[in-house]
């Protein structure tokens, strides 16, 4: 129910594709039905990315130049991005009605700036072409048999207050008729997650620290604007320096302090730790070990910070 799995229903569904571009989603297969499960509210971490305004794509047109940013699955990503790369995404947003823009570190938003916008565009799409959106329904247990895949769906609507999401193994009557099960020949399936943190958190962290460190408060919304802001930028210089200097004018005066690497680190550790919590329950609930993982693809700006890769 992430905006990967709405982009995947969506091109498995066909959309046709954007001007002189054949998409993935043109090759789809006529009839198909396509089905989105989402235990919550369909793109509700959607609308805490890019500090709310939803940083979709980087306007970096060399598959290789674009693959290269990213510290693990750069070969994964090399060949998707030679197929349907950032030139083609952009232009399938704005294609089908959603204006972008392009701001400093070729980092692309909505033209409107906000995150519910392309959280609503992609809802929209899905929707007009036939994909089923199910919120507060959880997939209970995935089963292979004879080349397809039997889902057990459990209603959580109808879940009263203090009920279960995964129904016991015996359930009582009452509790039968919340699931029901479905067959489909093809399932992705996104598990684990913390959709309370994100890259956000860690320049909010930054900048209280910076604030007490300097003796300043950031009581109006224009200077909270202004030391997250600073505080983005200097966590996003650590990644390649050993310090930065958070720096901004506040109604109470101008805050600049300095911050090393290793104080960064040591001040995020918490919210890696939490980071690593979600990855170690992916590799549980898919059965996997870690030395059986091939390949990770890091998406996001916290991903460049060395301490992220390295705990990954």
């Amino acid at each position: 129910g992430g905006p990967s799995g709405f982009m995947a229903a969506i091109a498995a569904a066909g959309d046709g594709g954007t001007k002189g571009v054949r998409s993935p989603s043109a090759r789809a297969q006529p009839g198909i039905e396509v089905v989105i499960f989402d235990r919550g509210a369909p793109l509700a971490t959607l609308l805490r990315t890019g500090g709310g305004r939803c940083n979709l794509s980087n306007a970096t047109f060399d598959p290789r130049e674009l693959a290269a940013a990213y510290p693990r699955g750069g070969k994964f990503l090399l060949s998707a991005y030679a197929r349907f790369g950032a030139k083609q995404t952009m232009a399938w947003f704005e294609e089908h009605g959603l204006p972008l823009a392009v701001e400093a570190g070729s980092r692309v938003f909505p033209e409107s700036r906000r995150a519910s916008d392309v959280r609503d565009f992609l809802l929209a799409m899905a929707r007009s072409r036939g994909v089923r959106v199910l919120a507060r329904h959880a997939v209970a247990r995935v089963v292979r048999r004879s080349g397809s895949f039997q889902l057990t769906i459990v209603d959580l609507a109808a879940v009263p207050t203090g009920g279960r999401a995964r129904p016991p193994r015996s359930p009582a009557p009452d509790d039968a008729s919340r699931e029901r099960e479905e067959t489909f020949d093809a399932v992705i399936l996104a598990t684990g997650g913390d959709s309370a943190l994100g890259g956000d958190d860690f320049d909010a962290l930054l900048a209280d620290w910076a604030l007490q460190r300097g003796g300043l408060t950031a009581d109006t919304p224009q200077d909270k604007r202004a030391v997250l802001a600073a505080a983005r930028a200097a966590k996003e210089k650590l990644s390649s320096a050993d310090h930065a200097t958070l720096a901004c004018p506040l109604a109470g005066g101008e805050l600049q302090v300095r911050v090393t690497r290793d104080e960064f680190v040591a001040l995020t550790e918490p919210l890696v730790a939490r980071t690593l919590a979600a990855v170690r329950k992916v590799l549980r609930d898919a059965k996997v070990g870690a030395a059986e993982v091939q390949g990770v693809v890091m998406v996001g700006g916290s991903t460049r910070m060395p301490r992220v890769q390295a705990a990954v």
